[in-house]
């Protein structure tokens, strides 16, 4: 094979893996974008375990960012079925920390051990007065899933979990 025809192939092949690389990066890019078009919760981020253990207390640690002061935090968790129908809501069984701005609150839940259920989702409200009806900030996690206690999966991992606006039912 002619020298020059090694060195054509090879331009080639480096202009392909130029043009695939920059098709990744425009992927990527608009796979970025896109996830930023939908409704965004400024005022706050969520971290919780993957799933929650049915019978047992589930943490959820929230950090305040921009919140209007004074403020209470109050929150609910709504289980649902497979199909995603409501089945109810657990308590809030403490707080722990001040809501403040800029700062951070560990909300603990109890999920009761129930055969209708498998997945959660925390309804967290700021309210100057702790009532509902005076809620100045509302959001909503996505479906943490509820997994039997005890199970062989081994410990959750915790991470940020993605957050949506909630608004109280008029």
């Amino acid at each position: 094979m002619p020298k020059s025809s090694i060195i054509a192939n090879r331009k080639q092949a480096l202009l392909a893996a130029a043009f695939l690389a920059g098709l990744v990066l425009v992927a990527v890019l608009a796979w970025r974008f896109v996830g930023r078009l939908g409704p965004r919760v400024r005022w706050l981020e969520v971290e919780a375990p993957s799933w929650a253990a049915a019978g047992e207390i589930l943490d959820i640690r929230v950090e305040l960012g921009d919140i209007p002061e004074p403020s209470r935090i109050d929150g609910i968790l709504v289980a649902r079925n497979r199909r995603q129908e409501p089945r109810g809501q657990f308590k809030l069984v403490r707080v722990s920390g001040e809501p403040r701005r800029g700062g951070a609150c560990v909300l603990s839940f109890a999920v009761e051990d129930r055969p209708d259920v498998d997945a959660v989702s925390a309804v967290i409200v700021l309210t100057p007065t702790g009532a509902w009806k005076d809620a100045t900030n509302g959001a909503i996690t996505a479906s943490i899933p509820v997994r039997p206690r005890g199970g062989a999966e081994g410990p959750p991992v915790v991470g940020r979990v993605s957050v949506y606006p909630w608004a109280p039912a008029s």
